[in-house]
């Protein structure tokens, strides 16, 4: 009598785990809430426990009994979670209806097994419990596979991690070998029971602990992840301020010094050099122009990117020539060029942090070259470089340097069948790109 108790138990302990999942299902549907007193957590335990024991002991399996456990369950989600009464009788069914399908599907897979053994005989109550846990590992999967699909899929959900979802097949597999060795016969001797129960019950609450784990793993990382975009995002506005901060100062510079400009230009004209004259005020007009996020090249993503570099160059105190011709870019897909410029341009940026404020310059220019489209940065340097790999990387203390992004333009360049060279001296680093004019993609 002692050992049937053992397995009404045991059932109890199987069912708690049915709650278990019924909670993850509905999380989909009905809002968790945040405060919930600690007396009506143990007091909806304890009546969900309660109610199982009741029902497994006195009642036994019947369509009672299963309505009587779901009934529990609604009234355990009253306490955890918010939502209309539609939704929670909506969870409810739900639930009901995985629980029902696990169950069919487990006595199909396990019927074999029972040969007709009498009520409250040993193995019966074995043989029940058995299929009863590997009719909750399939009421487990499912309900986490479908957790899994609908929680994740407007986060970027992986596939690959349904992986996890076939490891409680295991436990199916261990069940089956179980029921094989053990209750193949009604004479079971009650060690071999317990052997049998403990261990299926034991790899279920392992598939229980193991998912817990998993979840809070993948949930870390994603909120790692979503703390990182933010960090990126925070850190491109600053840049952006930043940037628009230099221009306005740059600007307000020029104006400060419009005097000086027309006295210059005024002793050009004087002296009789009109042409240098003419050249001052076209340079002098394409600075502010360019300070006001201005430069027309022909294509409006490489304006809009080289503008956005001129202003982190001109935070820097870098100098920038831009002499790009847009018209020539038609042929390259807008993320290939902004791959191209942002990486080149941000590489020569960095190189010319590491050199005298008057000695930072940088030069961009896009031309035709015989049958190609050349597009040439080239910036000025200090320290040594040493190759590694197609990479270059600098002796100083910061890393960064040429190495990065280069390799990312190299992968672009070559989807249009181009070609990149690279060269330098003791005070210049060339970067230039041959793409030819009939290449598209």
């Amino acid at each position: 009598m002692n050992v049937l108790v053992f397995f009404k138990i045991g059932h109890v302990m199987v069912g708690l785990v049915e709650l278990a999942v019924s909670c993850r299902l509905a999380s989909l549907f009905l809002n968790e809430k945040e405060c919930v007193p600690k007396w009506k957590k143990i007091l909806s335990f304890m009546l969900v426990a309660l109610c199982l024991g009741f029902m497994v002991i006195f009642v036994g399996p019947s369509s009672l009994t299963a309505f009587s456990v779901l009934g529990s369950f609604f009234i355990y989600h009253f306490v955890y979670y918010d939502g209309s009464l539609s939704k929670r009788i909506i969870v409810i069914a739900l639930c009901g209806i995985i629980v029902a399908m696990s169950d069919i599907f487990s006595l199909m897979t396990f019927n074999k097994y029972r040969l007709g053994y009498p009520q409250a005989s040993l193995a019966f109550e074995t043989y029940w419990t058995l299929m009863g846990v590997g009719s909750k590992v399939i009421c487990f999967m499912i309900i986490n596979t479908i957790y899994r699909v609908v929680q994740y899929k407007k986060q970027g959900f992986k596939p690959v991690e349904l992986i996890l979802h076939a490891s409680p097949i295991i436990t199916l597999y261990i069940i089956e070998l179980l029921m094989q060795s053990m209750i193949g016969t009604p004479y079971l001797q009650v060690s071999n029971a317990f052997t049998a129960v403990l261990t299926s019950m034991g790899l279920l609450f392992t598939n229980v602990f193991t998912w817990s784990v998993f979840d809070a793993l993948i949930r870390n990382e994603r909120e790692k992840q979503f703390y990182l975009m933010c960090q990126e995002s925070v850190k491109q506005q600053y840049e952006f301020y930043r940037n628009q901060e230099a221009k306005e100062e740059s600007t307000r510079r020029i104006w400060h010094d419009i005097h000086n400009h027309l006295q210059c230009v005024h002793e050009l004209i004087r002296q009789g050099h009109s042409a240098e004259a003419h050249d001052y005020l076209v340079s002098l007009e394409k600075d502010i122009s360019m300070l006001r996020g201005e430069i027309r090249t022909g294509h409006l993503i490489v304006d809009t990117i080289l503008a956005d570099k001129y202003g982190a160059a001109l935070a820097y105190q870098i100098k920038m020539a831009i002499k790009v011709n847009g018209n020539l870019l038609n042929a390259i897909q807008d993320m290939d060029l902004c791959v191209i410029y942002s990486n080149l341009i941000d590489n020569a940026i960095e190189a010319c942090q590491k050199n005298s404020l008057d000695e930072r310059e940088i030069l961009i220019t896009t031309k035709k070259a015989n049958h190609y489209t050349l597009i040439e940065i080239i910036n000025s340097r200090s320290g040594d470089l040493i190759e590694q790999n197609g990479k270059f990387i600098t002796t100083k203390q910061s890393p960064t340097g040429h190495g990065i992004g280069l390799s990312n333009v190299r992968q672009v360049v070559s989807k249009y069948d181009g070609d990149i060279m690279v060269s330098y001296t003791d005070t210049t680093f060339k970067v230039q790109i041959f793409i030819p004019l009939t290449k598209s993609i």
